[in-house]
């Protein structure tokens, strides 16, 4: 997989030190269930969860690279999420790359692959109401308002988009060339 500037890959324990820049941080995690990872072992333990998910489903989170010098700047994906029966698509980028666009250059890839190859009918994003980067970035994409939700004790909204809702014509519209700025985070 790969788009104008980026390009995807399985994550392996290597990419560890890495993603902790993305998993450390708390201006990244903010949003996320548990907050920043504390050390290098919580991040190679959602490594290793990434990668179950993989084994079971065929499918999940890829780190997203620069194709320009192959640094590793976030991760995202498609997956299941506890209690939830839909795919769920999620994100995160180093804080340095906020605003660059490459979450809206990601999603759109995430959501052709996950569209046309592994043929979802449906992907939802289940989002914190205060997150508006991330409320904002997948309305970019294309993304509804379906309903507000309490997941894992925490108030969520959630919204989805159709594999019909998409289609060939939705997906040339979210054109790379568009880069206005969003701060991503998931």
């Amino acid at each position: 997989m790969e788009t104008e500037r980026l390009y995807f890959s399985r994550l392996s324990l290597e990419d560890s030190e890495s993603l902790f820049q993305v998993f450390g941080d708390p201006q990244v995690m903010k949003y996320w269930i548990g907050g920043a990872d504390d050390s290098m072992d919580s991040t190679r333990h959602r490594v290793v969860e990434i990668n179950k998910h993989w084994e079971t489903h065929q499918f999940g989170d890829w780190g997203i690279y620069l194709k320009s010098n192959s640094e590793l700047i976030g991760f995202g994906g498609l997956h299941y999420i506890s209690n939830m029966k839909e795919v769920n698509i999620g994100y995160a980028f180093k804080k340095p790359m906020w605003g660059n666009g490459f979450g809206f250059e990601a999603c759109k890839e995430i959501l052709r692959v996950g569209f046309t190859e592994l043929e979802f009918r449906r992907v939802v994003a289940v989002i914190w109401p205060d997150n508006m980067a991330s409320i904002n970035l997948v309305k970019k994409c294309g993304f509804q308002y379906w309903k507000s939700i309490i997941w894992n004790d925490s108030d969520r909204v959630v919204y989805f988009i159709d594999n019909a809702d998409i289609g060939d014509s939705h997906l040339t519209r979210l054109n790379a060339s568009d880069r206005s700025p969003v701060i991503v985070q998931k």
